[in-house]
């Protein structure tokens, strides 16, 4: 069974990765007032690489200024 693949030092860190994921997904989709789709369209819009790099450099940006506890 192939594993999931580890993106920071511990399992809380993978969790909180995915939340900001998700959030950025979703700010990004706001943000531009369409949903993803396949096609653009008056409703959605591709999610292109330069909307890939948007997001991940707002997860680097949440991760980066996390508070610990």
């Amino acid at each position: 069974m192939k594993s999931k693949p580890t993106y920071a030092l511990n399992d809380l860190d993978d969790e909180l990765l995915e939340v900001y994921a998700d959030a950025a997904l979703e700010a990004a989709s706001n943000h531009i007032g369409k949903v993803w789709g396949d096609e653009h369209s008056d409703t959605t819009v591709r999610f292109t690489k330069g909307i890939k790099v948007g997001c991940l450099m707002f997860i680097g940006h949440l991760y980066a200024n996390r508070e610990s506890k």
